[in-house]
């Protein structure tokens, strides 16, 4: 029995699935297609899968994957996938709008088989890196569409976040009054009865006391090395990804932190768990309640599977954003760089700026609205800037639909008596600009431009990012004002 997979079949998202059982795992990954390369969608035939327990598929938008190997637990876990997949969809989107796909198998066996290049995770990594720059892998985003549970997704996520949040609050780590009890031989703070009462009848000058030290093992401190020694151990699911985000390089981060705190006590997980639960921070201590949430997410894991159990089941994930609201994003930093007084992206547009005639203004339905990716602001004008995920050929200008979506955004958008000056729609790729009149007598202008999409190489270090919209920021600079200083 054979599965064929389509990835991203109409280009409408990319990002991560994984699941597994108790012997295997697989990580399907779906690149962006500017990874790719030249030449068209690959073909990828599995007709026998590696021989280790570790499955990490690379595609790209509109690849497809042929499996032909017959293999039961393998195909259950894709099947799992597929599913997943489909429910993470927004509500509407019909199949081709999800991660992956179902897909007929093909008439010819024309594709590459399965390889151990395959299972290479650096394009995985990348992708993950990418997510991150852009800040999608922060709780503030909902640009992401995820479940949090545990899996051999999100945990290095969790954990990462977890170690960076620890090693970016170091610095500010306090003593702290923790109540002790302690059985001595000098009184020290409130002495029990019990104990007093002993020494009358025996003569045994042995006390138990309890007092507040002052120490730096405090209890909030307590449940952040617990969490550390967690990590540390290696106990949680494999992680599928690379760089900062793979197994050893957390459990070696863990251990670096847990050493800087060491003359902190842990406490046991149960405890942990309930008291930080009902901790109170107070004013000093705020800054550590990310650290604190962070590190009971990370203990709760613990209560999921047991200490001795071999069974590593997990249940099929997907981490994934729509390729439109990749780009908007990635655009809207290039924007972000250049010399506008202000530039807001979508979310922040209002009725108050977008005039729509075409909707019921007693009717709140935002969805109907009809908003442009962002709009800048100079002295001149206003600067309406629409972001298209399409590969726009050389040859050719941006398709009718674009240009009469264009047409109308520079109509309806205007501010305190400003209007729009300049109209943009910007691509990735390499076709050149192109330009044309609004109308007749208009002044105003409407461009279509493309720069460079991010390359794997673009998203590896925090300079290399910053290198990168640098560069393109200026090329989009460059091709806009250069365009119209030259047309006026």
């Amino acid at each position: 029995m054979s599965l064929t997979l389509a990835a991203s079949p109409r280009g409408a998202r990319v990002g991560f699935c994984v699941a597994g059982s108790s012997n295997v795992q697989i990580s399907l990954t779906v690149a962006p297609k500017a990874w790719r390369g030249l030449g068209a969608s690959r073909l990828t035939v599995v007709s026998q899968w590696p021989d280790h327990p570790h499955h990490n598929i690379t595609l790209h938008e509109t690849d497809r994957l042929h499996i032909t190997a017959d293999n039961p637990e393998h195909e259950g876990i894709l099947n799992g996938c597929l599913r997943q997949s489909r429910s993470s969809a927004s509500a509407g989107d019909d199949w081709g709008e999800s991660l992956i796909t179902p897909d007929i198998a093909p008439q010819h066996r024309d594709g590459a088989d399965l390889t151990d290049s395959d299972a290479n995770p650096r394009t995985t990594t990348d992708l993950l890196l990418l997510f991150d720059q852009l800040g999608l892998l922060h709780t503030s985003s909902d640009a992401l569409a995820a479940t949090p549970q545990r899996s051999p997704l999100h945990r290095p996520l969790l954990y990462r976040r977890f170690l960076d949040e620890v090693l970016r609050r170091l610095t500010s780590a306090r003593r702290g009054y923790r109540q002790v009890t302690a059985t001595l031989t000098t009184v020290r703070g409130r002495v029990d009865g019990a104990s007093v009462h002993r020494y009358h009848r025996t003569g045994d000058p042995r006390l138990e006391c309890r007092y507040d030290e002052l120490t730096e093992s405090t209890v909030l401190l307590g449940i952040i090395c617990t969490a550390l020694e967690w990590v540390a151990e290696g106990n949680s699911v494999r992680s599928p990804f690379g760089d900062k985000f793979a197994t050893a390089r957390l459990r070696d981060d863990a251990v670096a932190l847990r050493r800087a705190l060491g003359e902190v006590a842990t406490v046991p997980i149960a405890t942990a768990l309930s008291a930080g639960a009902r901790l109170h921070l107070n004013r000093l201590d705020q800054p550590w309640a990310t650290a604190l949430q962070l590190s009971l997410a990370v203990l709760r894991e613990c209560e999921l599977v047991a200490g001795d159990s071999r069974d590593r089941s997990t249940d099929p994930i997907e981490l994934s954003i729509r390729t439109d609201k990749l780009w908007e994003r990635i655009v809207h930093e290039l924007l972000g760089r250049m010399d506008f007084d202000w530039v807001r992206d979508q979310r922040e547009l209002d009725e108050r700026m977008i005039v729509d005639p075409w909707t019921d203004a007693t009717r709140n339905n935002e969805r109907a609205r009809t908003y442009p990716d962002g709009v800048a602001s100079t002295e001149s004008g206003l600067w309406v800037i629409d972001a298209k995920y399409k590969m726009r050929d050389v040859a050719t200008s941006p398709d009718r639909g674009d240009q009469y979506q264009l047409f109308a955004y520079s109509h309806l958008v205007a501010e305190q008596g400003r209007t729009v000056r300049r109209a943009v729609l910007v691509y990735p790729g390499s076709a050149p600009t192109k330009r044309w009149p609004r109308g007749r007598d208009s002044t105003v202008d409407l461009t279509a431009c493309s720069v460079p999409f991010p390359s794997q190489r673009d998203v590896r270090s925090r300079s290399s990012w910053v290198d990168y919209l640098d560069r393109t920021s200026r090329q989009l600079d460059e091709m806009l004002r250069g365009d119209l200083s030259g047309s006026s």
